[in-house]
């Protein structure tokens, strides 16, 4: 008897360990990454470093947070990386011939660009019926061979006036924050605006809840995603955007390794605070995470293969961490 009512005591007391854990690990992990790689390479620490892994950071959390909101709806988007090239390369081969000699009207259409991608994206899901994944997994093969076609397959470097081509990526605002960070801190409000504090953000987390019973409440669950699709290639195409002025240049295979990037720290984003949510400051601090470790390795000069597996194993555990966050809300 005694035993049981021990056990019945311990039940509560592990909860809250695995949700006080579950909430804090991205950042406990952050921080002793950072401890270690400060201690095996002193020049980890060094104010440049962090300020370049800032600033690489960036493109992962600005297209995360556009990710942040599907997700949020239950569905998962891969067309992160083409969305990001197709923006770039759409800017890039309008200045480079002379189409449109106007860098900020080059910046735009390539952000429409991408836009579209996300309607079209939408509807494959929505209109056609194909899983958001899949849709999104064929639609970035599309728009990568279109990349390759309006680049003729070719990197294009130094298209336009450099000073202004690379200011979003490789200039600092009044000398100390670097213009990536800028527009990080610029776009993550809005997103976090107006996923916690509006109509749109209550309704795509509950779409993500149960969409049936939204669709039983009469909510336009089509249109909601619609917007969500749309809002997640609108913040890849601006992270796109930036990688090429940080590049100084734009390619078909600039952004391949966001595709899976921006949904990796969007999942891991979803174990820091609340109980398995997806959410912009975890999508912040988990691509800070990734890069911290990828930038610390490097310096290690760790093997590519230990780096892959570092990420995956991140990967894992997030997913694992948020599966018992949602069984435990679930239970309460």
């Amino acid at each position: 008897m005694n035993e049981a009512h021990s056990t019945a005591q311990n039940r509560p007391l592990a909860r809250t360990s695995v949700n006080v854990f579950g909430r804090w690990w991205l950042l406990i992990l952050t921080a002793s990454m950072t401890l270690f790689f400060g201690l095996m390479q002193p020049n980890f620490l060094r104010a440049n470093n962090l300020l370049g892994i800032l600033s690489n950071a960036c493109l992962a959390a600005i297209a995360g947070c556009g990710l942040t909101c599907v997700m949020a709806t239950g569905e998962v988007d891969f067309s992160a990386g083409s969305a990001m090239t197709i923006a770039a390369c759409t800017m890039s081969v309008l200045l480079d011939s002379r189409i449109l000699n106007n860098y900020v009207g080059a910046m735009f259409v390539g952000i429409l660009a991408a836009t579209l991608m996300g309607a079209f994206n939408a509807f494959l899901h929505l209109t056609v019926g194909i899983p958001a994944f899949l849709a999104t997994l064929s639609s970035s093969l599309v728009v990568k061979g279109i990349a390759y076609w309006i680049t003729d397959g070719t990197t294009l470097y130094r298209v336009w006036d450099s000073d202004v081509y690379t200011y979003l990526g490789q200039h600092y605002l009044f000398g100390i924050f670097p213009m990536p960070f800028v527009v990080l801190v610029c776009v993550g409000a809005i997103i976090l605006f107006l996923l916690e504090f509006t109509k749109l953000g209550k309704i795509l987390f509950a779409i993500g809840s149960n969409q049936t019973a939204c669709d039983y409440m009469g909510i336009q669950t089509k249109k909601y995603k619609l917007i969500a699709f749309i809002m997640s290639a609108t913040m890849c195409g601006i992270s796109g955007i930036i990688q090429a002025s940080m590049s100084n240049g734009a390619g078909p295979n600039m952004a391949e390794s966001y595709q899976l990037l921006a949904v990796m720290v969007t999942v891991m984003g979803g174990t820091f605070l609340k109980k398995g949510i997806f959410n912009v400051p975890g999508t912040l601090l988990a691509a800070v995470l990734v890069t911290l470790v990828t930038n610390g390795m490097i310096m290690m000069e760790a093997s590519t293969w230990l780096k892959y597996t570092v990420e995956g194993l991140m990967m894992i555990s997030s997913v694992i961490i948020v599966t018992l966050l949602r069984r435990q809300s679930e239970r309460v």
